[in-house]
This record gives structure tokens, sequence and C-alpha cells, in this order.
């Protein structure tokens, strides 16, 4: 099981659009929104997360693949933690977005945490009904192959080459 970031800190160009469709792994992709100062708010992130799904479905019509991308949108805000410090000020500011950093951090892996989960359990019921019609121990470890990127290698690195092709080639 793969993820992929894709990292924004405001609007999308539709060569960045085009590049998750177009990468044919759009249901492996977290949009993930930085310096997006009101990250704890939820009604904020409800928010921008609706202005997103506006600015996607006008930029690319297939709505239930938007509504996909739309659902797996993590908020976040890095603020610089090395600022010179020169007074006081500058001290809290850094402690201030250390703490703001930490939390982010704690959101962005919380939702991976919860993705896995999902498709753990997804997988695992999958297993269940194939084993029980696949009778033996091979045929799982081979339709594990086909069906885990993660476990064949060969297939990851070529989604990855592929998706980085797509977005190089778009800029």
């Amino acid at each position: 099981m793969c993820q992929f970031l894709f990292v924004i800190d405001g609007k999308f160009t539709a060569e960045e659009v085009k590049a998750i469709f177009d990468s044919g792994i759009y249901e492996n992709i977290t949009i993930v929104r930085t310096k997006f100062s009101n990250f704890k708010n939820e009604d904020e992130c409800n928010k921008d997360k609706e202005d997103l799904y506006k600015e996607i479905r006008s930029l690319h019509k297939k709505s239930k693949i938007v509504a996909k991308i739309c659902r797996s949108i993590v908020y976040v805000d890095n603020p610089p933690i090395n600022i010179s410090v020169v007074d006081e000020d500058d001290e809290k500011t850094n402690e201030i977005n250390k703490k703001k950093r930490s939390q982010s951090r704690s959101i962005l892996l919380g939702h991976l945490d919860k993705i896995f989960q999902e498709k753990y359990y997804e997988l695992k019921a999958w297993l269940h009904s194939e084993a029980s019609t696949a009778g033996s121990i091979g045929k799982e470890e081979h339709i594990l192959k086909l069906e885990i990127p993660t476990l064949n290698l060969s297939y990851f690195e070529e989604a990855e080459r592929s998706f980085k092709e797509k977005i190089s080639s778009s800029k």
C-alpha cells in the first residue's frame, strides 16, 4: 500500500489537475494543503475543501473522481522554525511555530494511519474472499503481488516514474 502526497499552498493549476488525473494513481493521492493558518478550524477547512472541489471540478469533469480526491485533503501549517532570534518575540514565534508544525505532523500522520487502516481492512476482506475460492497459498501470493504495489516493486517504480514524467511535461 502506498500513498502519494501532493503538496499545494493555494489554488491548483490546470497542469497540476491534469497531472493528477492523467497519472492514474488519483486513488492513492492525498492532497496536503500547506500554509493554511486555520488548519485546526474544521469549518475553515471544510470551506476551503468546497472551494478546491469547485476549482478542480471546473478543470476536470469526472465528478466521482473529483469527489474521491477531495475526500483525501489534509490541512496543515508548517511555518519556519529557524527565525533568527533578535528578541523575545522571535523566540516566542519560533516556539509557536514548532508547536504548529508538531500539530500539523500529527494531523498528517493521523490521516495516513486512517487511510492505511481502511485499505488494510478492505484488503483483508478481499483476501479472505479470494482465499476461499483460490484454495492455495501460492495463488494468494501471486494475487498479493498483483494487487499491492509495494509487494511488486517494479509496478511501484513504473507508477512513480510515469507520475514524475507527467508533472515534468506539464510544466
